[in-house]
């Protein structure tokens, strides 16, 4: 049981992970964007 409940954790902190890089790359591509309207 407590394999399997550190395990769930564990892929839960990888998603939470991966959201962030997905978060924050479409936040740079906005920054990217909003740069070249500029310039």
């Amino acid at each position: 049981m407590e394999l399997e409940g550190g395990f769930h954790a564990g892929s839960g902190v990888i998603v939470a992970m991966k959201n962030r890089y997905e978060l924050i790359s479409a936040m740079s591509t906005v920054v990217m964007t909003q740069m070249m309207v500029v310039a």
